[in-house]
């Protein structure tokens, strides 16, 4: 095979999977703004910090930050307190809970357990630190 030929054939898959990579990346990953003028449910966030969010989380642990929507097809913030694992066929559930006194929130002790398919992201991180 000639060499110029072999080098073009390479290069063009390099893009191809560069391409891909990047699609991969927005599509599993997300910014999300808090607004300036609103509060935080959670003390480890702050009004106007913009939150890294993966779409997809292959886990949900105990402290980890999420987005989940309520019944009221609303999104809120809240901290993974508990996990309740399926039971006969039944999804996993989350205890959900928020910690700013002075910012109201929904969290399971209002809506009780949330199902973990109405998790829309995890936090991976927040800025600015």
């Amino acid at each position: 095979m000639n060499p110029r030929l072999l080098q073009r054939h390479l290069r063009l898959l390099t893009l191809l999977l560069a391409a891909a990579g990047v699609l991969y990346l927005f599509q599993r990953y997300e910014t999300f703004g808090l607004r300036e003028e609103d509060c935080s449910p959670l003390l480890r966030f702050a009004p106007g910090d913009d939150l890294l969010l993966d779409r997809w989380p292959r886990s949900l642990r105990r402290d980890d930050a999420l987005l989940f929507s309520g019944p009221d097809g609303e999104l809120y913030l809240g901290i993974v307190r508990a996990v309740r694992e399926a039971q006969g066929g039944e999804g996993s559930a989350l205890w959900i809970e928020t910690d700013a006194p002075d910012c109201p929130g929904k969290d399971s002790d209002e809506l009780g357990w949330i199902a973990a398919r109405d998790v829309q992201a995890r936090v991976l991180m927040a800025w600015p630190w």
